[in-house]
């Protein structure tokens, strides 16, 4: 499902809307569209991005598929020098995952490239991140955020935190509770026009 970003609804709501439904399909897993940019607002699964590819490399788009990590609604965690704390970001097993599915739409002719985010986010930082994303959408390609969550992949919050596990919890309450319109607003703003 695809969700507009001008949308006013929580990411929650659209989160509770796809749960509630009595099955879980691939092409269900609800994303946000920012222009040539697609952010997942829960949980993913395996294929859940490969109807987005399909759909958008028929209308002559490549598709960027970024991957090899996991997320929360709570953002990034950094240690006190701003980089992410790679054991809880990076994960080799999803970028094997979507290495099989990109090699299967390739040999089907989808226009598909897959990005290694922990070989080359290698600053590891939100705004290395941003830069690698928007590199891609400035070509006119399409970019998507396989990974869960990945609607709050420009957020961060400090790991070190005192109580951190009652305060990681309200950030990540905070940020799912707010409405998709202004996560765009305030977290992607420089995303290439139109949108």
């Amino acid at each position: 499902m695809i969700i507009n970003h001008s949308d006013q609804k929580s990411a929650r709501h659209h989160a509770d809307t796809f749960f509630g439904g009595s099955s879980f399909e691939a092409a269900d897993v609800p994303w946000v569209k920012v222009g040539g940019l697609y952010m997942s607002v829960c949980i993913t699964g395996e294929n859940s991005w490969g109807p987005i590819a399909r759909d958008l490399s028929g209308a002559g788009k490549k598709v960027w598929v970024f991957t090899g990590r996991h997320g929360e609604a709570s953002g990034n965690p950094v240690g006190k020098d701003g980089t992410f704390l790679a054991k809880k970001i990076y994960d080799i097993e999803h970028l094997h995952e979507d290495e099989k599915i990109v090699d299967g739409l390739k040999g089907a002719g989808i226009n598909v490239e897959l990005l290694d985010l922990y070989k080359e986010n290698d600053k590891r930082t939100t705004q290395n991140l941003q830069a690698l994303i928007s590199g891609k959408l400035s070509g006119g390609d399409v970019v998507v955020l396989a990974w869960c969550f990945s609607l709050f992949a420009m957020n961060e919050y400090d790991k070190g935190l005192k109580n951190r596990g009652v305060v990681h919890t309200a950030i990540a309450n905070m940020n799912y509770d707010t409405s998709i319109t202004s996560i765009v607003t305030n977290k992607y703003s420089w995303v290439p026009k139109p949108w």
